[in-house]
């Protein structure tokens, strides 16, 4: 399983609001309809995954206990 902090290229200590930012800046970068790269999709997966586990309080509550 990835490190979801560094997917998204934040700390773990990030609050929600750092992490709904970045999430947003990466979706713009990475979108495959701005790319046109085959890539793009995957990387795209993999940050809405990240966004999923991280913007949710008791998701990122397990996660942080699976990482320690």
């Amino acid at each position: 399983m990835p490190n979801f902090y560094e997917v998204l290229g934040v700390p773990k200590t990030a609050t929600q609001n750092e992490i709904k930012t970045k999430f947003r800046q990466l979706a713009k970068e990475l979108h495959p309809d701005r790319t046109k790269d085959k890539s793009s999709e995957d990387k795209m997966s993999e940050i809405n995954r990240a966004y999923e586990v991280l913007s949710d309080p008791d998701k990122k509550e397990q996660y942080d206990k699976y990482l320690s």
